[in-house]
């Protein structure tokens, strides 16, 4: 439940491919330290560069916040995506509901977020794949710094994994 599927340092690292061929028609994509830190209110031009290129793939993107109404709201409305904020990840209820509202189901959806507890934990209990991006600007406060500790076995885990993996492909087993 905590393993992502794939780890990159950012979003603009995901190769197009991966969602291709994923069959992946609907993205969920956390806000804060995903796409931009907690201070940036708006876009970035890379997020906006980013958001074409789903766009061109054909791929929904539907963006998704622990944050309240107001954040989710300033960053989402000039961009005209749907958005859900408050959304208490990683209970799935609000979550299953978004995607229902939208057609998306379980095998045509990712999720992608910068916290193993929140982002990942939320789309692995659905059933989706999830992307763990590195955090753009970590919070300095002792929750956050006590909870990036305790991702840590689980990023060891999904590298061994990786390991294994590419192993495998280099000598042809796949």
């Amino acid at each position: 439940m905590f393993i992502p599927d794939r780890m990159y340092d950012t979003v603009y690292d995901i190769p197009k491919e991966y969602f291709t061929e994923n069959g992946i028609k609907y993205l969920f994509v956390d806000i804060d330290n995903t796409l931009v830190p907690y201070e940036n209110k708006t876009p970035t031009k890379e997020n906006l560069v980013w958001f074409g290129k789903l766009k061109e793939l054909g791929i929904t993107l539907l963006l998704v916040s622990n944050n309240g109404e107001e954040r989710a709201k300033e960053y989402a409305q000039e961009l005209g995506y749907k958005y859900k904020a408050d959304m208490k990840k990683p209970l799935i209820k609000r979550y299953k509901a978004f995607m229902r509202e939208n057609g998306a189901d379980k095998d045509n959806s990712m999720a992608i977020g910068d916290q193993i507890f929140t982002d990942i934990a939320s789309a692995k209990r659905i059933g989706m794949k999830a992307i763990l991006v590195k955090p753009i600007k970590d919070k300095e406060s002792a929750f956050f710094k006590f909870k990036r500790i305790m991702e840590k076995p689980f990023l060891a885990i999904y590298k061994s994994r990786e390991k294994r993996r590419n192993k495998t492909k280099r000598e042809g087993k796949i």
